[in-house]
């Protein structure tokens, strides 16, 4: 009996002591964690979702290839949502078709680019969206061309110094033309082609600040345009082809750019490019997203891409122009580098149209037609 009671005794303290272990146990154990709220999407978050339900960027400009496709390459790998559509235009055309568009209420552009002058005309008329991409008010990043919120609702997306690009069979390397000076050298006369000073264009801005700069003026244009008898042409796209090809010298108002989509034609062309030792007047493009743009939001992502350190490379690589913010890749740095380059101070934007306009009937005047 007594050992029954010894083995009772030993199963009912085993027992006590899984109970008490049991409810220390439960009286350490953790309380089940809260679940953490969802964070609301931001803002842009947001507008990213609803540029992907619109599917669609029709962009108004001109561009290189290149640069369409490195675009499109991007938008597919980040946004296969959204498809871009290019339509390809000058800036008088594009800004006619937008005109139009507006005034009939059957809206298509999105995105449009041209030129400063040509973009503000556009702005003054209430064809713009004020919006500000967020890229441009990153504290981190720095701007090559000052406040780049100083044209808003248009940004500037890259920028073309001019400068000179000659045949190096006729201009041999170290003869060529390196100041403004050097075109009035008579040795060149009948040798240089510029875009026509009369139209709208490289060749017109260039007159504007050579008219206008006491160091040069009137007489020196004379010098040079009709002295040195310089071929006017309006075929902007094609003179650093007719360089090329030997039919002159060198295009005296040429750019990167346009050297660039020559050179890359053919292999060992006597082909060469330099910026001036003197200061130098520069074209801007700009962009904007159109007002009752039909993919508005899809518009906004595709101006903040144009922006941001992709689109700029992109645009550096495709379009050899120099982007405007700073820290970007470039391909040809000695070109695109704007430490390298001497930039006049240009005029307002007004201030400058209304001068233009000016030079072209003075142009007309010195030149004929």
């Amino acid at each position: 009996m007594k050992g029954k009671s010894i083995v009772r005794i030993i199963v009912s303290v085993g027992l006590v002591l899984v109970l008490v272990s049991v409810v220390g146990v439960a009286g350490c154990a953790q309380p089940a964690p809260t679940p953490t709220p969802a964070r609301a999407p931001t803002e842009w978050e947001q507008l990213v979702a609803k540029a992907k339900t619109e599917g669609k960027v029709t962009f108004y400009g001109n561009v290189m290839k290149k640069t369409q496709s490195l675009w499109t390459d991007y938008f597919a790998k980040n946004y296969p949502e959204i498809k871009l559509e290019f339509q390809l235009l000058t800036g008088g055309t594009a800004l006619a078709k937008l005109t139009a568009e507006q005034a009939a209420k059957t809206y298509v552009c999105d995105i449009f680019s041209s030129a400063t002058a040509t973009v503000a005309q556009a702005s003054d008329a209430g064809y713009l969206m004020d919006f500000v991409p967020p890229e441009l008010i990153d504290p981190n990043v720095k701007w090559a061309l000052g406040d780049p919120l100083a044209l808003r609702p248009q940004y500037v997306i890259y920028t073309t110094p001019y400068g000179i690009t000659f045949n190096t069979n006729l201009a041999p390397p170290g003869t060529e033309p390196k100041s403004w000076k050097d075109l009035a050298d008579p040795k060149w006369k009948g040798k240089f082609v510029t875009e026509d000073p009369r139209n709208q264009g490289k060749g017109n801005k260039w007159f504007l600040y050579m008219y206008n700069n006491p160091a040069y003026g009137p007489d020196y244009l004379k010098k040079v345009l009709v002295d040195n008898k310089v071929t006017c042409s309006s075929d902007a796209a094609g003179l650093a082809a007719m360089v090329a090809r030997g039919e002159y010298a060198a295009d005296i108002t040429s750019t990167f750019k346009f050297y660039q989509s020559v050179q890359q034609t053919g292999i060992n062309l006597p082909l060469a490019f330099h910026y001036y030792d003197d200061p130098t007047m520069r074209s801007d493009l700009a962009a904007a997203v159109a007002n009752n743009a039909p993919h508005p939001n899809a518009a906004k992502l595709f101006l903040n891409y144009l922006l941001s350190a992709d689109g700029q490379a992109a645009l550096a690589d495709g379009d050899t122009a120099i982007p405007v913010r700073l820290g970007t890749k470039l391909p040809y740095p000695d070109y695109q580098n704007l430490a390298n380059v001497k930039l006049i101070t240009p005029l307002s934007i007004k201030t400058e149209q209304d001068e233009l306009t000016k030079m072209r009937d003075l142009a007309k005047q010195m030149l004929g037609g």
